[in-house]
């Protein structure tokens, strides 16, 4: 978890490094700039709490088991995955 988590951590930063300097803009492209500004920081720093916090939470409770195999969508995913493998298999 954490070989990820400090890549994106910076990346994050370095994002919202790169667009507040916007926010400080003072004529008419400016405060259009800054409020893109604004909601793209808020944006990213809301994204990393989520992907740092909530996620982690909700995947927590995801049952990882093998699906039933029966029923419409599993015969159309096993058909979906044949096609592809037989295309990346095949003459060419």
């Amino acid at each position: 978890m954490f070989s990820v988590m400090t890549p994106t951590v910076f990346g994050v930063a370095t994002t919202i490094a790169a667009f507040l300097p916007l926010a400080p803009i003072d004529n008419e492209t400016g405060r259009i700039l800054a409020s893109f500004s604004g909601i793209i920081v808020l944006a990213l720093c809301f994204s990393i709490f989520d992907s740092k916090c909530i996620l982690p939470a909700h995947l927590a409770r995801v049952r990882f088991d093998k699906p039933k195999q029966n029923g419409m969508w599993v015969k159309c995913q096993a058909w979906s995955a044949r096609t592809l493998e037989a295309l990346r298999d095949g003459p060419y």
